[in-house]
């Protein structure tokens, strides 16, 4: 008996053309009319401070995406800082060289690093919020900043979109208990910009110890070594992987190191927050009054 008919598969790598003309227009006129009704019915306030914010899309060109107040998004620490190209560290100075050292002397598997801001007050509440406080839906917005960075630096890398777009994947075990990969949450808005979406199964964790954030560098780097698998990637693609913090950049070198091992030739990291090197000068860091003001009602109090 012949089964039921099945639509071919969709390729797994293809980019999704953006609509041109007037179906464009209709759509943007659309997407407009139906936010300012949702946000009629449920006001939308700052991921940050959480204060309300004006009804409707942002303007084309607006500082801030939505979900945002431009005092916030003007807040977030290490912005506009010069960063290692590769591993996304603040630059100590000016050199002939702008790779740090630390990338000159040992690269990491990893070819580039898309930082959004420092690991540093109002960003880190806002995560620790996400992660720890329960706050999923924060993860969006920040996604949507994180989403800008990706659009605006990947051009600097390669003349085509990424071939995939991948979330650091968790634990089975400890995705149960926090009942989402906040990665993931990230990775969405990003992968919206480039006109796809976040491609699951094909970068696997298949170790699990314990917490990063519990660990230093050298125990990270044992505890990560070999900790992720990837498959089904055709030789050659250039990968953009996403997470929430960069630290150590341990679990971003295990997750490039097994892309690298399935065929991929360029991987570039994208994170939210990157840890400042011990010492860092974090004079552009928004003043300790101003970081409690911005800090989520959930995260307020947590050291």
């Amino acid at each position: 008996m012949e089964g039921p008919t099945r639509s071919p598969p969709a390729r797994p790598f293809a980019h999704r053309p953006p609509p041109s003309g007037r179906l464009a227009g209709a759509a943007d006129a659309l997407r407009r009319g139906s936010t300012l009704v949702l946000d009629w019915l449920l006001p939308a306030i700052c991921a940050a401070c959480e204060r309300p914010l004006p009804a409707g899309l942002p303007a084309p060109g607006q500082a801030s995406p939505r979900g945002w107040c431009a005092a916030c998004v003007a807040a977030l620490p290490g912005t506009a800082v010069p960063r290692c190209p590769t591993c996304g560290e603040r630059a100590s100075g000016p050199g002939p060289d702008p790779a740090c050292a630390r990338c000159r002397a040992a690269p990491p598997a990893f070819e580039h690093a898309i930082v959004l801001a420092d690991y540093a007050p109002p960003l880190d509440h806002l995560i620790q919020a996400i992660k720890f406080g329960g706050r999923s839906a924060l993860a969006e917005p920040l996604g949507r900043l994180l989403a800008r960075a990706a659009a605006l630096r990947w051009p600097e890398f390669s003349d085509r979109p990424p071939d995939a777009i991948v979330a650091v994947p968790m634990a089975p075990a400890r995705l149960a208990g926090r009942g989402f990969n906040q990665a993931l949450l990230l990775a969405r808005p990003v992968a919206a910009a480039f006109g796809t979406r976040p491609r699951r199964g094909l970068l696997e964790r298949v170790r699990q110890g314990a917490p990063a954030s519990s660990l230093g560098a050298s125990q990270r780097r044992g505890a990560l070594a070999h900790a992720f698998a990837a498959r089904g990637l055709p030789a050659g693609a250039a990968v953009l992987v996403v997470d929430d913090v960069m630290t150590t950049g341990a679990t971003l070198q295990a997750a490039a190191l097994a892309l690298k091992a399935a065929g991929a030739t360029q991987v570039v990291a994208c994170v939210a927050a990157r840890t400042p090197a011990p010492g860092a000068d974090l004079r552009d860091t928004v003043a300790p009054d101003d970081a409690a003001r911005t800090r989520p009602a959930s995260a307020r109090g947590r050291s």
